[in-house]
C-alpha cells in the first residue's frame, strides 16, 4: 500500500500531461466529464494510449520514488515552453530483457565510496575507459547524495574519528553543518556540485580540482595522474559536453538487445516522441528531476500491477498564454495562514475539504530550509521558534537546518515518518504539531479543518476524499472543444 499512491499519481499526472502533447489525436467521446474532459477520450482514435502512458511512468516511479511528490505538483501546471536541444544522438531499437535482478543493479552501478582502481575496473568490465568513467562522473554536476553516505569522510575516515584529508577544511567544516552528528540515519540531502547543482555545466571538475568532491568516489579522480588531467580538461565545459556525449553513447550500447534476442514487451510500447515531450515538460518544471532521469539511463524496463483510483479525463487543449507569475501567485504558499488558504482555494471553487484533502500531498516529498527558517529562528521577529512546533521536533529541524542553512539548498521532508510513502501519516504529524510548514499547521488553527486533519489519519477517509479532489483539480480551467488550440509543437504556442 505505501507505494501505491506514488503510482496513481503519476498516471494521473502523464495522462494530462499527454493531452497536451499528442497534436494529432482528436477524440470521439462525448461522455464529458470534469470540466470538459472526458473519459477515455482517445478511445477509437488512439485506443492505447493511456494505457501506454500509465507504463512509462510507471517505470520511472519504480526507480525513483521521489519522483512521485514532484509530479504531483506538476497537477498545477500546465504545457511548459522549451528551446533545447538534445546533446547527443538517442539510437532506438533496443529490446526488453526476460529477466530483471535488484541485486544486479547494486553490483554493477559503481558505488560512491570505491577508489579509483575498484572504479576503473568496474567500468573496464563494461568495455568503459578512463575517460568514460572522468566523464561519466561529471553527471554529478546535477543531483544530490545523503548524508549516511559521506558520513565516514567527515567523522570517522581510518576509524579514529577522523576527516578524510582529502577534503579541503572549509567545505569539510561546511559539510558537516548540513550534516551534524548523528546523520548516519538521516535523510538530508547535500548537493553534489556545492556551486550550481541544478545546472549542467562543467562546476563539478571546478569543484574536485579544489577537492570539493562530495564522495570517496568524487575524490577517487584526482589520485590517478591522467584521470587527474582529465578533471582539469573537463573544466572546459565544452570539452566536457563532448565527452560526456561520446560515453553517453557509449554506455547505452552497453549489453543491448537486438533482433531476436529478448523480447518487445506489450506494456512498454515505443513512443519517442511522446516520451521526449512528457520528459521535458516535467525537467522544465522542476530541474532537480534531471539527476534522477539521468541514472536511469542505467536501468530496462519496470513493470507493475497496480490501478489508479480514480478516473483520468482526458481530451484538454492547450492555451495560448503561459505567464510564469501566474503560477507563483495562483499556488498556495507555504507560509500561508488558513485565512488566506481557504480564500485561494474558494477562488478555483475548491471548498475547506478540498484545502484538507489536497494538503494531504505532503505526505510525500520535500521542502527546504529556506522555507521554515522563520518558523525556527526569528518566528515573530525576536529570535524565537514558532510555538505551534512542537519543542523536540523543533530541535531535531534545527539540526537539520542550521541558522546559515538558509542560504544552503538542504532539504526537509515533508513527511517526517514516511515522506517516500503515499500514505496518511502527514495528518498524524500535524496531530502531533509535527507540521514542516506553516501552512501544514494552520490546518489546526481552524475546527473544522482540525475536524478533517484527524478523520484523514485513516488512510482510507484520506484517499477517499483526495481521489475527489484531484478529479475536481483537474477539472479547473481547463479548455475544451474549440478553446484554445492543440499545439503541434508543446514547445511553443501555434503560429
Amino acid at each position: 500500500m505505501k507505494m501505491r499512491g506514488n503510482y496513481i499519481t503519476t498516471i494521473l499526472l502523464l495522462v494530462s500531461l499527454l493531452a497536451v502533447t499528442i497534436s494529432s489525436v482528436v477524440g470521439q467521446n462525448n461522455n464529458k466529464k470534469g470540466g470538459g474532459l472526458q473519459d477515455n477520450f482517445y478511445g477509437k482514435s488512439c485506443k492505447s494510449l493511456e494505457k501506454i502512458v500509465r507504463d512509462i511512468t510507471s517505470k520511472k516511479v519504480q526507480a525513483d520514488p521521489t519522483l512521485g511528490p514532484k509530479l504531483l505538483r506538476l497537477h498545477y501546471h500546465d504545457c511548459f515552453v522549451r528551446n533545447e536541444k538534445s546533446l547527443w544522438k538517442v539510437f532506438t531499437g533496443r529490446r526488453d530483457g526476460r529477466v530483471s535482478v535488484a541485486s544486479e543493479a547494486s553490483r554493477d552501478l559503481p558505488s560512491g565510496g570505491s577508489n579509483i582502481t575498484t572504479l576503473l575496473n568496474l567500468f573496464d568490465r563494461f568495455g568503459l575507459d578512463r575517460t568514460d568513467l572522468v566523464a561519466l562522473s561529471g553527471a554529478h554536476t546535477i543531483g544530490v547524495t545523503h548524508c549516511p553516505l559521506v558520513f565516514r569522510r567527515l567523522y570517522n575516515f581510518t576509524g579514529k574519528g577522523d576527516k578524510d584529508p582529502a577534503l579541503d577544511s572549509d567545505f569539510a567544516e561546511e559539510l558537516k553543518k548540513i550534516c551534524p552528528l548523528p546523520v548516519a540515519v538521516g535523510a538530508t540531502t547535500v548537493d553534489l556540485d556545492r556551486r550550481s547543482a541544478l545546472t549542467f555545466d562543467s562546476n563539478y571538475f571546478t569543484g574536485l580540482t579544489n577537492n570539493h568532491g562530495v564522495l570517496t568516489s568524487d575524490a577517487a579522480l584526482l589520485n590517478d595522474p591522467a584521470s587527474a588531467a582529465l578533471v582539469k580538461k573537463f573544466g572546459s565545459f565544452k570539452k566536457f559536453k563532448e565527452a560526456f556525449a561520446k560515453s553517453m553513447i557509449k554506455m547505452g550500447a552497453i549489453n543491448v538487445l537486438t533482433g531476436n534476442d529478448g523480447e518487445i514487451r506489450k506494456n512498454c510500447r515505443n513512443l519517442e516522441q511522446t516520451v521526449q515531450d512528457i520528459t521535458w515538460a516535467k525537467v522544465q518544471a522542476d530541474a532537480t528531476m534531471a539527476p534522477k532521469l539521468l541514472r536511469l539511463h542505467y536501468h530496462d524496463c519496470f513493470v507493475r500491477s497496480k490501478r489508479p483510483l480514480w478516473p483520468v479525463y482526458t481530451g484538454r487543449r492547450d492555451g495560448r498564454v503561459s505567464v510564469a507569475s501566474e503560477a507563483s501567485r495562483d499556488l498556495p504558499a507555504g507560509s500561508s495562514n488558513f485565512t488566506t488558504l481557504s480564500k485561494l482555494f474558494a477562488r478555483f471553487r475548491l471548498d475547506d475539504t478540498d484545502l484538507v484533502t489536497l494538503s494531504g500531498a505532503h505526505t510525500i516529498g520535500v521542502t527546504h530550509c529556506t522555507f521554515i527558517f522563520r518558523r525556527l529562528y526569528n518566528f515573530t521577529g525576536k529570535g524565537d521558534t514558532d510555538p505551534a512546533f512542537d519543542p523536540v521536533f523543533a530541535k531535531e529541524l534545527k539540526k537539520r537546518c542550521p541558522p546559515r542553512a538558509s542560504i544552503l539548498p538542504i532539504s526537509v521532508d515533508l513527511d517526517s515518518h514516511s515522506a517516500l510513502s503515499f500514505d496518511s501519516n502527514y495528518y498524524n504529524s500535524i496531530s502531533t504539531n509535527k507540521g514542516v510548514l506553516s501552512s501544514d499547521a494552520a490546518l489546526l488553527t481552524n475546527p473544522a479543518s482540525a475536524a478533517l486533519v484527524a478523520k484523514f489519519k485513516n488512510f482510507n477517509n484520506f484517499i477517499e476524499a483526495f481521489a475527489k479532489s484531484m478529479v475536481k483539480m483537474g477539472s479547473l480551467n481547463v479548455l475544451t472543444g474549440k478553446k484554445g488550440e492543440i499545439r503541434q509543437n508543446c514547445r511553443v504556442i501555434n503560429k
